[in-house]
């Protein structure tokens, strides 16, 4: 998993939708932004023994993070029903694109100052 970086993740996601496997895309979307969070974070997931689910845990409800984030996090938390369905409404690949951009953006101002 350290060896893709966000960015890839979130590619495969967006394809693993095209192809109509919604399963996959939910877990390229999860560990998509859970990697990102280890960024965020200065952490790697390789050597920290945390999981990019562990790290969404984590951003959920660390209150540092704007609302918007948290609630994504939350939401890509989100187990599915017994039918493999999220709530409606739920869209985990936009709210990775949210969380990916909001960590992009903060790692192009923290090499500002």
């Amino acid at each position: 998993m350290a060896s893709l970086n966000y960015h890839d993740e979130l590619n495969h996601a967006r394809e693993a939708r095209q192809n109509g496997l919604e399963g996959r895309a939910r877990v390229c979307a999860r560990r998509a932004a859970g990697t990102a969070f280890a960024v965020y974070f200065k952490d790697s997931l390789s050597q920290s023994g945390k999981s990019a689910m562990d790290y969404l845990q984590m951003a959920k409800s660390d209150h540092r993070l704007p609302g918007e984030i948290q609630h994504a996090a939350e939401r890509l938390t989100h187990q599915v029903n017994a039918d493999h369905h999220l709530p409606d409404g739920f869209d985990l690949i936009s709210d990775a694109e949210t969380i990916i951009k909001f960590i992009d953006q903060q790692k192009i101002d923290r090499s500002l100052t």
